[in-house]
């Protein structure tokens, strides 16, 4: 294939300890993957609808962007996380967050890049599965000061404000 031919559209799933499985995209089939094929340059996951699921905007060279929207049933529950932070970086941008759900630790970073000339959600979204909570969770803002924020509610988006 060259450089901006279509190409076919996959999922990789993540099965952890460096093990992966490129899989076709639920829904799928050949028919669809076919019809979906675009040369894509960048991938974003945002929660566009605010329903709690990932969705996906896909950028295509040369063409129209596309919008998968995630409508899975049943996916677990999920906190999404806005930061607030003061001065200079009132976005927060370089901030993690940590916390824990079943006993795993969960990290993500506030990030004003997420591929090729793209900008995702600065809302950081953690996938929780049957757990009720983000529990110990602790930010760490840029300038390197940690703040407590506690266990955070499955089902809904908190703001945390830099003290």
């Amino acid at each position: 294939l060259a450089a901006g031919d279509p190409q076919p559209c996959f999922v990789v799933r993540n099965f952890g300890g460096g093990h992966f499985a490129r899989r076709e995209p639920p829904g799928g089939g050949p028919d669809r993957v076919a019809e979906i094929a675009a040369a894509g340059r960048a991938a974003v996951a945002a929660d566009l609808d605010d329903d709690g699921r990932e969705d996906l905007v896909v950028s295509v060279l040369g063409g129209t962007m596309r919008v998968f929207r995630n409508v899975t049933e049943g996916c677990g529950n999920w906190v999404r996380v806005r930061l607030r932070g003061k001065g200079a970086n009132p976005l927060a941008i370089g901030a993690v967050v940590r916390g824990k759900a079943w006993k795993r630790a969960l990290v993500r970073q506030v990030e004003s890049t997420t591929g090729y000339i793209s900008a995702g959600d600065l809302r950081l979204h953690f996938g929780l599965g049957g757990a009720d909570s983000l529990d110990d969770v602790v930010v760490r803002w840029p300038d390197g000061t940690e703040q407590a924020a506690g266990s955070l509610d499955a089902g809904r988006e908190h703001v945390i404000e830099r003290r």
